[in-house]
């Protein structure tokens, strides 16, 4: 299933457009500024690791993705394609690593992405109300210009306030719009986050905690084919063959390929009983 394959980067997606957005809005602060415009850079190479893994040239993919965690460490998708390169080479100790800071980096982002919006909302309502302010004693010095006697002087000076009026009323039509965004929330951890877990965590054994990751591969993707099988496949071996036939059911239903003879053969086991 393609979305098996294609790297998750919601919250690539998400800091990408606060990196396109926010940067040009009034009020957002140059520390948060920095660490986008660090985010930006390191997602040019993890863009280049994550060519060069499809095309199955993982030590030059993982040679980009270190330079892109080295430019910022917390870039939760290079953590998670780096996992899958240490699996394929057998470190699966490293991998576990890998993907655990995968997750902690996704939620901790996230959270970034979340209250740094709010911070700037907050910043954008203090600027209006100082831009509102602007406009009325704009409003003022034009009225007490208009009751002075006319003159060429006594114009320029309307036209010029009358211009700085506007200016502002403009900005502040421009806060506006920008205020009817809503505050996104904390964003999910993507599904093949929970996968990638999964394989690990069978590498290592550890069948009941990969069931647990592949459950919320499932639950997330109810189409994720490889997660469904990987999943049934564990049930079956434990012996909990209704429990496996359920998640083949259930993938079937959601459009998933399965494999009828495993199916079969389930169902004929079950039959037995």
């Amino acid at each position: 299933m393609k979305r098996t394959i294609i790297a998750v980067l919601s919250l690539a997606a998400g800091l990408g457009l606060l990196a396109a957005t926010a940067l040009g809005q009034i009020g957002f602060k140059q520390d948060e500024r920095m660490l986008v415009q660090k985010y930006k850079a390191s997602t040019a190479k993890f863009e280049e690791g994550k060519a060069l893994f499809a095309k199955g040239k993982f030590g030059e993919a993982e040679k980009k993705l270190r330079e892109c965690l080295a430019t910022f460490e917390k870039h939760a998708d290079a953590h998670w394609l780096m996992a899958q390169i240490e699996l394929k080479r057998g470190d699966v100790d490293a991998a576990l690593v890998s993907i655990e800071s995968a997750k902690t980096y996704f939620v901790e982002i996230g959270q970034l992405y979340s209250y740094t919006h709010q911070e700037m909302m907050n910043d954008l309502r203090d600027q209006r109300a100082r831009l509102e302010e602007s406009v009325r004693a704009g409003e003022d010095a034009v009225s007490q210009l208009r009751s002075q006697r006319p003159g060429d002087m006594t114009q320029t000076e309307i036209n010029k306030q009358q211009g700085a009026v506007e200016q502002d009323k403009n900005l502040i039509a421009q806060i506006d719009q920008q205020l009817r965004n809503p505050i996104p929330q904390t964003m999910t951890i993507p599904a093949s986050y929970y996968y990638v877990h999964g394989n690990v965590l069978f590498k290592l054994k550890r069948y009941q905690d990969a069931v647990i990751q592949y459950q919320e591969t499932v639950r997330l993707d109810p189409g994720h084919e490889f997660a469904s099988n990987n999943l049934a496949s564990i049930l079956f071996a434990a012996g909990q063959y209704q429990e496996a036939l359920d998640v083949l059911i259930r993938a079937e239903a959601n459009g998933v390929k399965i494999n009828p003879a495993f199916k079969k053969d389930l169902e004929d086991r079950l039959a037995k009983k």
